[in-house]
């Protein structure tokens, strides 16, 4: 994902279906109200492009900007720009916390990733 598009941008690329059920999955999911959480929402959209493009350290320093993470170009790994948005996204820091264990939290949008990157780490 070289080029990667901000993630307004993907919102808007995004068919308004695609990103209505997220916003349905969110809400029903963890009980919270999409609505209230904007980060929630563009952390989803961004996840859902990186699914088809990966995950880029350029691409999550544009998501932390749009979530409200001060200075996320002086983080330079992947590991601490996601709990920075963790943190933005009102969501407990827990990414690659216990790399050693199983990841608990269910309904964490980053847990695919954690439990990807926990997968390469023990390689």
């Amino acid at each position: 994902m070289e080029n990667i598009m901000t993630v307004q941008s993907i919102a808007e690329t995004v068919d308004t279906v695609v990103v209505l059920s997220f916003v349905r999955r969110m809400a029903r999911d963890d009980g919270v109200n999409a609505k209230n959480n904007p980060a929630k929402v563009k952390i989803a959209l961004y996840l859902a492009q990186a699914a088809e493009d990966g995950i880029t350290v350029t691409g999550l320093r544009q998501l932390a900007t749009a979530v409200g993470v001060a200075k996320p170009e002086l983080m330079v790994l992947k590991t601490e720009l996601i709990r920075a948005i963790q943190r933005a996204g009102q969501h407990r820091v827990c990414f690659r916390a216990n790399p050693g264990r199983p990841c608990s939290e269910k309904s964490c949008q980053w847990r695919r990733e954690c439990k990807k990157i926990m997968a390469d780490w023990r390689c």
